[in-house]
């Protein structure tokens, strides 16, 4: 079309649809193969969910410090069990004000690992993070910016920081087909810091994507 419209033709081929069209899939569907049936599960579903708060209590004050972050992990943690039925065993929480529960880099990357062991069809699985995002120079040159985005744990200064690359292939590489994750990340540079393969961009009125 972009050819005809160029070359100043009259008559220019339009494509219509009800319905949304991939014209990127076979026009046929005889001419892709099918798609490998379900799994099958060999246990009951599992339910497993982490949110980290992080306000860096251990700053001094106006040099990092964050305000809302412990109170948005409270929030995620009231819907989850009020709206979406999640149990307290079900739960694991990090939170800077209690000593019990600081989320240092250890016990950030040992929670994430709970969360996604051993996850198998049918289990659901969700994530949420409030603290802060950064960014530090990519380290294996797979990154096109030449950075990697960062999460920041409350011991940073002295644990650093946890790294795309890590959050990939501790929360998703090894996810088997037919299990759910869902992440949320209220930090800056999120939208990539898991090195997720796809993009989401809204167009201009939010109505579509």
């Amino acid at each position: 079309r972009s050819f005809l419209v160029a070359n100043r033709m009259q008559q220019v081929p339009q494509l219509s649809s009800e319905q949304f069209l991939n014209l990127e899939a076979p026009f046929m569907p005889e001419a892709r193969a099918p798609d490998p049936p379900p799994p099958v599960a060999l246990r009951p579903p599992v339910r497993r969910a982490v949110s980290i708060g992080i306000n860096y209590l251990s700053l001094p004050p106006n040099q990092g410090r964050l305000s809302g972050c412990i109170n948005d992990s409270d929030t995620i943690i009231g819907l989850l069990r009020s709206v979406f039925r999640f149990e307290d065993s079900q739960i694991r929480r990090l939170r800077d004000d209690t000593p019990g529960l600081m989320p240092t880099r250890k016990n950030m990357m040992e929670a994430f690992r709970w969360l996604t062991g051993g996850a198998s069809v049918g289990d659901e699985m969700f994530l949420h993070y409030s603290g802060h995002g950064g960014r530090q120079k990519d380290a294996n040159g797979d990154e096109a910016t030449g950075m990697d985005d960062t999460l920041i744990p409350c011991d940073f200064q002295t644990a650093g920081q946890i790294v795309d690359d890590d959050l990939y292939a501790t929360l998703v590489q090894s996810l088997p087909r037919g299990c759910k994750l869902w992440v949320i990340l209220d930090c800056c540079h999120s939208g990539t810091a898991l090195d997720l393969p796809y993009k989401i961009n809204v167009a201009d009125g939010g109505k579509s994507v």
